[in-house]
């Protein structure tokens, strides 16, 4: 891989789209819910600190849901469809599965599950920063 990331070590990303397709890449490792298809692919920069160099770029898929699907069997697909060295890290409001494999990161938004849609949030390079 011809990424230079230093996220966790307060330097900043030198190749933008190596960076994205790492994390499209990670997104397409990831297990599919039945029915569903991505609408919209947004990728978003940050930084260690406000006024601090790009340190990463968190790439959001937002996906269609069949219309029986609900927040519950999506969240309970991907517990137990990822494989064991993805660890559930955090869940916030039952609507928010976090998910760590090393630098990895993925979260699972299911907040919009009962409007037929949801969010997948990657990014391969996540780091140990506790701050984000």
């Amino acid at each position: 891989m011809a990424v230079s990331v230093f996220a966790g070590c307060g330097g900043s990303v030198t190749d933008r789209g190596d960076y994205l397709h790492a994390n499209e890449r990670l997104f397409a490792e990831l297990p599919t819910f039945p029915g569903s298809h991505v609408q919209r692919e947004t990728t978003t920069s940050y930084q260690d600190d406000e006024s601090g160099p790009v340190a990463g770029y968190s790439t959001r898929f937002e996906l269609e849901l069949p219309p029986r699907a609900t927040a519950a069997a999506v969240g309970a697909f991907f517990r137990s469809r990822l494989p064991p060295q993805w660890r559930l890290v955090e869940r916030l409001d039952r609507a928010v599965l976090n998910f760590r494999r090393g630098e990895e990161f993925v979260s699972i938004n299911l907040d919009n599950a009962s409007a037929h849609r949801f969010e997948i949030a990657v990014d391969h390079a996540y780091g140990g920063n506790p701050n984000r």
